[in-house]
């Protein structure tokens, strides 16, 4: 699969799945938090399925500019939040 500037090219003959295995947890969505949650589990040894309706990235996360960062930038605005 190829990305460029948020259009996703399908390798056509990777492009298909059979459900032979079990997961731990369904994450539905394979934008940034989507795709994050799902490693983060993987690390842990708890087995993700991450369903997507098109490609990973292919919706908000893969249109954005690209920028990820903490919101609060100061100490006391992470304490409150």
């Amino acid at each position: 699969m190829v990305s460029i500037a948020g259009y996703v090219i399908a390798d056509k003959e990777k492009d298909g799945m059979t459900m032979n295995e079990k997961a731990d947890v369904i994450i539905i969505g394979g934008g940034i938090h989507g795709a994050s949650l799902a490693f983060h589990l993987a690390q842990r040894g708890i087995r993700p399925l991450l369903l997507e309706k098109s490609f990973i990235a292919s919706g908000a996360t893969g249109r954005s500019s690209g920028l990820v960062r903490m919101h609060y930038d100061l100490e006391p605005e992470s304490r409150l939040a």
